[in-house]
């Protein structure tokens, strides 16, 4: 069943592969990308406690997940519960430091948080070094730098997204 969710057509149907994820769960309790992908359809089909649930138990099979915990903490912000998005982020992290998701949503957390703004410009720079090519990062990142009063280098990061391969000429 796993095998058939991962080879169907891009064109299939949300819940087409729900089934097909849900179906390698009950064969498998133990089948953690099963359980990862349970929950991203689950979280992008509007059913985020559902999705929660996915990635629970999924952790319950793989405690140090750090994609379960990634994908967990996006369903948290969507929710609005960042405070616990941060956490299941900051866990990703410690699975799994060069998760550059992890660290990225990190910082956009930090900022809804109202934390303070050095910490999320950390989190993002970091991200930066493991995924240099990532425009919304760099753009996160100038808007840290522009609500902290550093303007030159809020241009420049906006400068480096103009940088990147395929940015507009």
């Amino acid at each position: 069943w796993l095998a058939r969710a991962n080879d169907e057509p891009p064109n299939a149907s949300l819940e087409a592969l729900l089934v097909d994820y849900a179906a390698a769960v009950a064969l498998d309790a133990h089948t953690v990308e099963a359980w990862r992908e349970l929950g991203v359809g689950l979280t992008l089909w509007g059913r985020p406690e559902p999705a929660l649930r996915a990635y629970e138990l999924g952790l319950a099979a793989a405690p140090g997940d750090s994609m379960l915990l990634t994908h967990r903490g996006v369903t948290l912000m969507r929710m609005d519960r960042a405070a616990e998005a941060l956490d299941s982020w900051d866990r990703a992290i410690a699975a799994d430091p060069a998760n550059a998701t992890a660290w990225k949503n990190r910082g956009a957390a930090l900022v809804r948080l109202e934390r303070p703004l050095e910490e999320a410009l950390e989190a993002f720079a970091r991200a930066l070094e493991l995924q240099p090519n990532d425009a919304r990062t760099c753009y996160s990142r100038a808007e840290c730098e522009r609500k902290l009063g550093r303007q030159a280098e809020a241009i420049a990061s906006l400068k480096r997204i103009l940088a990147l391969p395929g940015a507009p000429d």
